[in-house]
């Protein structure tokens, strides 16, 4: 059977040199090796992962109860409203909590990584900063 798609060698490096073109030379010029703050791109050494681990599953298994328990009182909230505003005001509730809990629990995995002397990861020094799906008042209402 003949290859469907035939090598162009010529149009992949045209499209190469696009895409650098267009990332420019600051993403060339991105660290590969070991993080200064310890670990390898921002990420924990297996030692440093060992020592927060107890830590962190008793937090997440604590964050997962709270969830449950916002959902629990989401869908009380919502089998007992009685018009459209009623249903609103229990999903604004519930967005509300699930952020605040979110907040929550970064805040202790924050707290967890300094007592420890550990650098934070990636993703925790994202938020807060505008970024990602779930930014305040990205909700919509019904």
């Amino acid at each position: 059977m003949p290859n469907p798609f035939p090598a162009r060698p010529q149009a992949s490096l045209q499209a190469f040199v696009l895409l650098v073109g267009l990332l420019g030379p600051a993403a060339l010029a991105q660290p590969v090796g070991p993080n200064p703050q310890g670990g390898q791109g921002g990420r924990l050494t297996p030692e440093q992962r060992a020592k927060v681990f107890p830590e962190q599953r008793r937090l997440a298994l604590q964050d997962r109860q709270a969830r449950i328990a916002i959902l629990q009182r989401g869908e009380s909230c919502l089998q007992n409203s009685g018009n459209a505003d009623a249903l609103r005001d229990c999903m604004r509730a519930e967005r509300e909590a699930m952020g605040q809990q979110r907040r929550q629990l970064m805040d202790s995995l924050k707290s967890l990584y300094e007592r420890n002397g550990l650098p934070a990861p990636r993703w925790m020094q994202r938020q807060g900063k505008g970024q990602g799906p779930m930014r305040e008042g990205s909700g919509s209402d019904i």
